[in-house]
This record gives C-alpha cells, structure tokens and sequence, in this order.
C-alpha cells in the first residue's frame, strides 16, 4: 500500500467494544478475552500518547535553534498516525481468537469499515433452540453510535447531553457543525476581557466581530491573505482561518486536550487571570465550532490542504513568500497541535464553570508599549509581582479612556496589590480584576 494511503487508514478512528449481554455461561470466557484485548490496546494507545508528548517537551528542553516548528510539526506528525485504528485492531482480535470469532455470520462477507457497528459472533455456535444461529458475544460502535442521552438532562441546556456506552459517566454534546460529538465541559484560559466580563457577571465576548479588515486582506504586501474587499462578509471558513493565524480573531478559543497546548514557540499557554472550564451544553450549538479532530478541522477550514499532507510535508514551515494555502497549512497544524475548538461570538455567561481566588491582578495602563516608560516602573522591583504579563496590543478597558498598553501583575490577595498600586501616580489608569479556578462538575471526567 503506499505511504500516503496508509496514513490516510491509520488517521484516528473512533470505535469502542460493548459486550453483549447476557452471554451463554460457555462463551464467557471469550467475551473477557475479547474485552481484554480492547482495552489493553486503548492503554497502548494512551500511553503512546503520553510518550510522544513527552518527547516533545524533551526535545523543546533540549532545543537551542530558537526555532520549535520542526520538534512541533514532529509531534503533530505522531499524533495523527498513532491514534487509534480498526483495521489494526481487528487484525490483532483475528489472530488472537484464531478460530473462535467472526465478524459476520457470513465469513465470506466481511464489511470492517461500517459507519455504524460492527458484531462479534462466535464461531461453531448456534443459540440453543434457534437453528443456524451464531452466539454474539459483543458489538464494536463506532462514531456517533458510540453515544446515547444521558438520563437526566441539565435544566436550561442549549443541547442535549450525551454519555459514551460502553463508558458511561462523561459528557458530551453534538456539535451540529462539524457534524461530532465533543467534549460537554472544555477549558478556558482567561485574558484581561474574559475577567473583566466574568467579574461583572456578563457574556465572555470574542475580540472581534464583523466584516473584512485590513490585517487578512489581500495586498501586495500582505499575498497570503483573503481575495476580499474592505468590508467584506467573509466565509466561515475564511473567519476560521483568519482566527487560527492572528489575524482577526472573531472566536472565543477553547481546548478538549488533558494536556497543555503549545503555542508556535513550543510553550504553554499560560494566564494571570487563571482558567475556567466551559459547559458547551449551554452554548448555541450552532456557535460551536470543534477543530480539535483532523476530520473537523478539514470540513471547517474548508481549504485544499488535508491532515495527511502535514503528515508528508518535510519541511514544517513553508518556504518562500507566503501563499493563502501555506497559511492553510500552517493552520491546520496549529489545530492538530492545540486541540482546539472555538465559539463564535460570546459564550454565555450561565456557561462559564469557575470559582473566584483570594488572588487579584493589579492592571496599569500606559500609553507608551517600553516597560522602563511604563507607569507600572513607579513601583518599586521588590513589589512588582514576578507573575506578570504584559499586552503586545493597546487595549480599551470599557468605561475607560483611549486604547493603551496594559501591564497586569498578579498578587495573592487584594491588600497586596493595594500596597503597590500606592505607588502610582493618581492619574494612571488601573484597574483590579479576580483570578479563577476552573470548577470540574459531574460529567467532566
């Protein structure tokens, strides 16, 4: 088979093994076998996973180039191909039950790549007093099958939820757009405007919204960017991608990974403000947009560049001036990599799962970018909090003045940051926002 039809096979598929029940006491044992080898190879799976993660960060430790691309590109690389895979799996069940398992009560028929499901049955059995019929010792579900309605539905949810069958307990919803089940409760890592917004008990709000500006549009400067005119409706799919670059961003970004993501830089997002978790069940299921699977990400971006062609690219970044598909390209690693999904819009305040801190973060206005001309400068080095982090934008606090360079520290309590802000002069801008610790409720994990 070539390589690029092999990695198209190996890409993650989703399929999980629910045992039939009841089982003739005899075909017992093989129900446990076959459960067994399901489950053994989803922790070889999981822990493939964690190994090339780890590599990863081990490889970013090491690095001195100062350019991460090609260690992430690598990673993303093993992400997509050592998911987990049917036709692997089901070759491993045929030699491991050597004899005793088909997949079909005709043999001869095989059909391994379903949309829906797929049953086991015992080979040389019959179900007593039915003639010429085979025992079915489990079914594999895949896809949307896997899934059923939990029991009771949350009061005030946008979307019913759902729970995995053979896993019941965790969460999930339909995400109408890309046409998969995702993740109910995702995470959210908070800027100054999420903070602000959280702490006036209002709507978390995209940076942006309306039609084309300057920064993704077309020029001689700028070839990598929309064939569009200044004002615009674009596609989704162009807000997508103009989202995932830098350039305008319109969406409020989530993550589904139990792992940190990684920025371009190979470091982890990281906020003064802390994170909260976001129950989608209480989101506009039509605002939810999951690129977080390379399928999702393929549909939505809408683009001519597929997963399979980060796989086979040998360089991670392109080379030359810039065309519209290498920004494609660059996007669609920067999905696979961070596991994201992005809401259009706002993300209701009702949605936000979270509890406040003791800790405040001290935010000082200025309207000079240089930190040694910052106000922040008039306080003292040993009561400038190290946990810092300074915008690379001008921002417009609401009810404030013009748009300025924002400098925020974080302290452990308000008396603290009361202590430093002392310092200042009486006309710089400041302004004190809560931290947050995301809440985990029942269904997270």
């Amino acid at each position: 088979m070539p390589t690029g039809l092999f990695l198209q096979a190996a890409f993650r598929h989703k399929f999980e093994f629910i045992p039939a029940t009841p089982v003739p006491a005899e075909w017992a044992f093989l129900v446990a076998k076959i459960t067994s080898i399901f489950d053994t190879y989803a922790r070889e799976k999981k822990a493939q996973a964690a190994a090339d993660y780890l590599e990863m960060q081990t490889a970013l430790t090491l690095d001195a180039s100062g350019n991460a691309h090609p260690i992430l590109h690598a990673y993303e690389k093993a992400h997509l191909q050592h998911g987990k895979d049917w036709h692997d799996l089901a070759n491993q069940l045929l030699k491991r039950c050597a004899g005793q398992i088909q997949f079909s009560e005709d043999p001869s028929s095989v059909n391994l790549m379903r949309d829906d499901s797929i049953r086991i049955f015992a080979r040389h059995s019959t179900v007593r007093g039915v003639q010429n019929t085979l025992v079915v010792l489990g079914t594999v579900t895949f896809g949307s099958f896997r899934f059923r309605p939990i029991a009771a539905q949350p009061v005030g949810a946008q979307s019913p939820v759902f729970e995995r069958i053979a896993k019941p307990g965790k969460h999930y919803i339909y995400a109408p757009k890309s046409d998969t089940y995702v993740r109910r409760f995702v995470a959210r890592g908070l800027n100054q405007s999420d903070a602000l917004n959280h702490d006036l008990a209002q709507d978390l709000q995209a940076p942006h919204d309306g039609d084309a500006q300057a920064r993704e549009i077309y020029s001689e400067a700028q070839k990598s960017r929309h064939a569009v005119l200044a004002g615009a409706a674009l596609l989704t799919s162009q807000q997508l991608l103009s989202h995932t670059r830098g350039w305008r961003k319109r969406f409020i970004s989530t993550g589904v990974s139990n792992r940190p993501a990684l920025s371009t830089r190979g470091a982890p997002f990281s906020s003064v403000f802390g994170a909260v978790t976001i129950d989608l069940a209480m989101v506009d299921p039509q605002t939810i947009f999951p690129l977080n699977s390379h399928l999702a990400a393929e549909r939505l971006l809408g683009g001519d560049v597929t997963a399979l062609q980060v796989v086979n690219a040998h360089e991670a970044q392109p080379l030359g001036n810039r065309t519209l598909g290498d920004e494609e390209f660059l996007a669609m690693r920067d999905v696979l990599r961070t596991q994201e999904l992005v809401v259009a819009g706002a993300v209701p305040h009702a949605a936000v799962c979270a509890q406040r801190q003791v800790g405040v973060v001290l935010g000082i206005a200025g309207s000079v970018r240089r930190p040694d001309a910052h106000p922040a400068y008039a306080i003292p080095e040993d009561l400038r909090s190290a946990s810092n982090e300074r915008l690379a934008y001008p921002w417009l606090r609401p009810g404030g003045g013009v748009g300025q360079w924002w400098w925020f520290f974080a302290y452990a309590n308000r008396a603290l940051a009361d202590t430093a802000a002392l310092n200042l002069d009486p006309s710089v801008e400041r302004y004190f926002f809560g931290t947050y610790v995301p809440v985990c409720p029942p269904g997270t994990n």
